[in-house]
């Protein structure tokens, strides 16, 4: 299955993504969608450090120990994942998941975009999704992580063909451009 992510992984999502948003929601992405709280993380960019791809943002909150990590793949993926800011928005239902898959999206690809610019010889991936909340039935939280592409099969990530997961990967080869306003 890597092969098939080599060759054509710029963006993806699962099915649940493209019934829910349809197949070409990310052109339709722009600045505005953007959470506005994330701003100073694409300001600071990115830093390498023992083989990691790394937020410089995220890694200065970040406490736990590297050598808690087998490899710089999962230590990016624990330091470069957040939440995605959503206390100014509904998240409630299906309305609420499109409204985190496009914040985190537009989220995703600005970072990724800093990503070329500092570190572009350097494959990222972002992974954006959406999960019900345990115990507040049609509540939806939303999440975004990134890590690098030759990590991914270290990883284990699979794209599951499942409508009742929402998915989105995103690759930095994507996203040569800044979100237009």
């Amino acid at each position: 299955m890597l092969e098939w992510w080599r060759e054509r992984l710029l963006f993806s999502f699962s099915p649940g993504v493209e019934s829910l948003l349809g197949s070409g929601f990310v052109g339709d992405l722009r600045r505005k969608d953007f959470p506005e709280d994330f701003s100073d993380v694409v300001v600071d960019g990115w830093i390498m450090e023992d083989g990691s791809a790394l937020l410089s943002k995220f890694k200065r909150f970040y406490f736990g120990s590297r050598a808690s990590f087998p490899g710089p793949g999962e230590y990016e993926l624990a330091v470069n994942g957040r939440g995605i800011p959503d206390e100014d928005m509904d998240t409630n239902g299906m309305e609420g998941v499109a409204g985190l898959l496009g914040r985190g999206t537009a989220f995703a690809w600005e970072v990724l975009y800093r990503a070329n610019l500092q570190i572009p010889d350097r494959r990222i991936v972002s992974r954006v999704s959406a999960a019900p909340i345990m115990g507040d039935p049609g509540m939806f939280s939303g999440y975004v992580t990134f890590f690098s592409f030759d990590y991914m099969e270290d990883l284990g990530m699979s794209f599951r063909k499942n409508h009742e997961d929402w998915r989105i990967y995103i690759s930095s080869e994507e996203c040569s451009l800044p979100l237009s306003d």
